[in-house]
């Protein structure tokens, strides 16, 4: 076995285990349906399929992928929520969670959509 082939395995190898990795990132973070075309968790695992196109066998830059992976791990396992706490529960619009939700919603924007307004256009 030459010195190449042997870098290859451990490139394969490094490669699977951070597929499996990533893929174990994609359980912790949750895709909301009403978010469909918006949604973080589904727009992670769309560019997680097309990082590792080849599965386990996709050859990757590994310091560049354990960058990816442990800024994504920390906010999906919210490090910067429990180190650094909010001291009040509000935000600028004083709205509260549900009610921000219901305004972030697929049906609250179409509502906003300009095309859909029925206000005459003088211009």
């Amino acid at each position: 076995m030459t010195f190449v082939q042997i870098t290859d395995v451990g490139l394969i190898m490094a490669a699977a285990s951070r597929y499996r990795k990533f893929l174990k990132l994609c359980e912790m973070w949750p895709v909301d349906a009403s978010k469909a075309d918006r949604d973080l968790g589904l727009y992670i695992r769309q560019r997680i399929a097309e990082g590792f196109r080849q599965g386990d066998a996709t050859e990757i830059d590994v310091d560049e992928c354990d960058r990816v992976y442990n800024s994504l791990h920390r906010i999906a396992s919210n490090h910067f929520r429990r180190s650094y706490p909010r001291l009040r529960n509000n935000n600028f619009s004083g709205l509260n969670l549900e009610q921000c939700q219901m305004m972030n919603s697929r049906e609250a924007l179409e509502e906003l959509n300009p095309e859909r307004r029925k206000f005459p256009k003088f211009w």
